[in-house]
Parts: structure tokens; C-alpha cells; sequence
């Protein structure tokens, strides 16, 4: 699908749909994957099932019965960060591609969610505190809090100090790589905040499905501290950390396990009858008050 991406640039995004639909059934719903600073001239072929590139997610939701979004982000003039205007570039190819003629009524828009991995991940994250039209979130070892990313050296370093223990791949994979902080967090705090989805997790709405392998070169504590947010404020998160995974998720019995609860998860907020009774598709939950303002207890004191 070509369109048009910061600055006028022609770009193509690429939707898969599902192989074959029921008759007299709904419009698919529609799960964008997205991955910041990529463009596909072509389709990325490290997706396709028939090589065996580890990346198969986009094509196994296709048979699941999804529409799915592979969205050309490639970097811009992206004075404030990664983060910033990120949901707004992707809901421009989302309302894109639904004008285009031959995908008219190949999926139903208001039923939109988003899965992402590693930096992916981070993008699903940081554009559900963006915007409310999202109706669930996946993400996978991903990135969440830029002032713990700079910083890390990860257990693996620490299990093998004769190895190092330099934080020079994380501090220049924040400043200088894919997180574009451009200055160290004392230098630039406010870059930092903007641009660190759990610094926004009171903004985050959808439910949200967060998936993270315990030996992953980015901590699993950027995981844990996504869903400590979300579940301090008693809104829809789940954590499902896989023992002895690394950042591409490897074993047989977890692979498994992945695809099966993420699927299960997206059934039961974007498509209708699945789960809900009647076949209405599920909005988004109502979050409670932020905890930041929720009146607190009285602290209990040794008598």
C-alpha cells in the first residue's frame, strides 16, 4: 500500500489478511506491527513463514483470522524523541489504508490493536498512552524506562565479570541508537520522560499483554516495572515472563506458549463473540483515578 510519510516521502506498508473468511462475517479486526526507524520497499522477508526468519508473528496472526499492518516508520526529523507523534503516524496509514478501494471492508478499524516486539514493543507501548483507539497491546522484550535502559549491564555481565562490565552498549543504545536521547539522562531529562513509556503508564487505557524472556539483554525489570504501573493504577495488564529465554523467545514449550496466550488475548478484546456474550467486541476498560492522586491510608506505625 503506497502512501505518504513525514515530510511528503512516498513509502509502501504492507497488509496481510486473513486467507479466507466465513460468509456474511465481520470485517477482520486489525493488529498493526510496527517497528520505528523501518521501511519496506518490499515485503521484509525475514517474515515470511516459508524462510524460517524467527519474525513469523504477522503471517501466523493472518491465519488466525487478523488483519495485520506492517507500517514504514523510517526515521525522521524526530526532534523530541522517538516517541512523540508516534500513534499519529501509524493512525494516518490505518486511515490510509481504509480508504484505499481494494481493501475497503478488509477490516474493521475500530477494532485495532497492536503487538510489537523488542523496539517494536516500545512503539506499542509508547502509542498506548497516545491515543484511546487501540483496544489491546502486546509487547514483547520491549523497552519501557529510558533513564534504567542507559544505565543496565544485564545479568549475563554479571554472571561473567571476566567478560566486562562496561555500560557502553546500553548508554550509546540510548543516546545515540534506536532510542535517540542524544545526552545522557542527566543532561536531558526531560527527553528522557517524554520519551519513556512507563513515564506515561497513567495515559494507557487498553488492555495490556506484556511478554519478556528472563535472560533478555534488556531486563526483565523494564517489564516488570510496565506492570507494576499499570497494576498500581488496577487497570488490565498481565506479565508473563518465560525462565531461561533470551530476547528471541527459543524453546519449543515457550514459543508455544507465547503464541497461544497472545492469540487468546487478542480474541478476547478485538473480536466479537469470542468472548463476550451477545458478540460485541470489548472496549476499553475503565481505569481507576490515577494512583498518583488515589487517597491513601493512613501509614500504619508501631504502637
Amino acid at each position: 500500500m503506497p502512501h505518504a510519510g513525514p515530510g511528503g516521502i512516498p513509502l509502501t506498508s504492507w497488509v496481510l489478511l486473513p486467507p479466507t473468511l466465513a460468509p456474511n462475517s465481520p470485517p477482520p479486526p486489525l493488529v498493526v506491527w510496527p517497528y520505528p526507524g523501518s521501511s519496506f520497499p518490499t515485503f521484509p522477508a525475514y517474515m515470511d513463514v516459508r524462510t524460517g526468519g524467527g519474525l513469523e508473528t504477522p503471517a501466523l496472526l493472518a491465519g488466525q483470522g487478523f488483519a495485520v499492518l506492517i507500517p514504514s516508520l523510517p526515521d525522521g526529523d524526530q526532534a523530541e524523541g522517538p516517541a512523540p507523534g508516534l500513534a499519529q503516524r501509524v493512525l494516518e496509514i490505518v486511515d490510509t489504508a481504509t480508504r484505499q478501494p481494494d481493501l475497503r471492508g478488509a477490516f474493521d478499524p475500530a477494532r485495532l490493536g497492536v503487538w510489537g516486539v523488542s523496539f517494536g514493543g516500545y512503539a506499542a507501548l509508547a502509542m498506548a498512552g497516545q491515543t484511546d483507539r487501540f483496544s489491546a497491546v502486546v509487547a514483547q522484550a520491549a523497552p519501557a524506562n529510558l533513564f534504567s535502559m542507559h544505565g543496565n549491564f544485564g545479568l549475563r555481565r554479571m554472571a561473567l565479570p571476566e567478560g566486562g562490565l562496561g555500560v557502553a552498549p546500553s548508554a550509546g543504545w540510548t543516546e545515540d541508537l534506536q532510542a535517540d536521547m542524544r545526552a545522557p539522562p542527566w543532561a536531558a531529562v526531560d527527553r528522557y520522560v517524554r520519551n519513556s513509556p512507563v513515564l506515561q503508564a497513567d495515559r494507557i487505557r487498553a488492555p495490556v499483554l506484556i511478554l519478556h524472556g528472563e535472560l533478555d539483554t534488556i531486563p526483565v525489570s523494564e517489564a516488570q516495572q510496565v506492570f507494576s504501573s499499570l497494576f498500581r493504577q488496577g487497570k488490565d495488564a498481565m506479565l508473563v515472563v518465560y525462565w531461561g529465554e533470551e530476547h528471541r523467545i527459543a524453546s519449543p514449550g515457550a514459543i508455544r506458549d507465547y503464541h497461544q496466550r497472545a492469540f487468546a488475548f487478542l480474541d478476547e478484546n478485538l473480536k466479537p463473540g469470542s468472548a463476550a456474550a451477545g458478540g460485541a467486541p470489548h472496549e476499553p476498560r475503565q481505569a481507576r483515578a490515577s494512583a498518583s492522586v488515589s487517597p491513601r491510608p493512613r501509614p500504619w506505625r508501631r504502637p
